[in-house]
């Protein structure tokens, strides 16, 4: 709202709580990832997986169009997680906001196989005409976050890898995981 004042007497005034000139907007986004495989925030380890990040906005213009980017970072490092070749993991959707308050959905196509024993977050842009206008980047939301458990394993009879072969023995495998303490503490374990 402005006002227009002359030797301390106001003159003019605009104040119209409607006026689409004298609005701004100022966007808000959340982040929920989760696997496809698994809908939840653990996802399996296979060499080809998607992961669907489900971004809730809110303050957008209606009929105006955004482009929302997400990008996968190491929970444990900070830094961007890359694919195979070294490029960093990113996935984008362009939108048209038919509410001002709403969500997308942003997929990423990820080798989980390169992630086993990581906790992984996404952090999201959304932007209008090349301009930033909302950003969710917040290493320690669990909502944003997902875990890529690691297992190995160990057989022995007796305690060692060769035996004799007999009639009946008795084979103990030995498996070790490696998931995340961020994991053990979302879930109680």
């Amino acid at each position: 709202f402005e006002n227009l004042s002359f030797e301390g007497v106001t003159v003019a005034v605009h104040s119209d709580i409607n006026d689409v000139d004298q609005t701004v907007y100022v966007p808000e986004i959340k982040t929920t990832l989760v696997s496809k495989d698994t809908d939840s925030h653990i996802a399996p380890c296979d060499k080809e997986i998607t992961l669907i990040d489900t971004v809730t906005y809110s303050n957008l213009v209606v009929g105006k169009t955004y482009v929302m980017y997400g990008t996968l970072m190491n929970k444990d490092t900070n830094d961007v997680v890359k694919d195979s070749e070294g490029n960093p993991i990113t996935a984008g959707i362009t939108f048209v906001a038919t509410t001002s308050n709403g969500s997308v959905e942003v997929k990423f196509t990820v080798n989980g196989e390169l992630l086993k024993g990581k906790t992984i977050v996404v952090f999201e842009d959304v932007y209008y005409e090349d301009v930033l206008v909302g950003i969710h980047a917040d290493i320690n939301d669990e909502s944003q976050t997902i875990y890529f458990p690691e297992i190995t394993t160990a057989a022995s009879v007796s305690g060692k890898s060769t035996f004799e072969p007999k009639d009946e023995i008795e084979l103990t495998d030995i498996i070790t995981y490696k998931i995340s303490t961020g994991f053990e503490a979302l879930w109680g374990y």
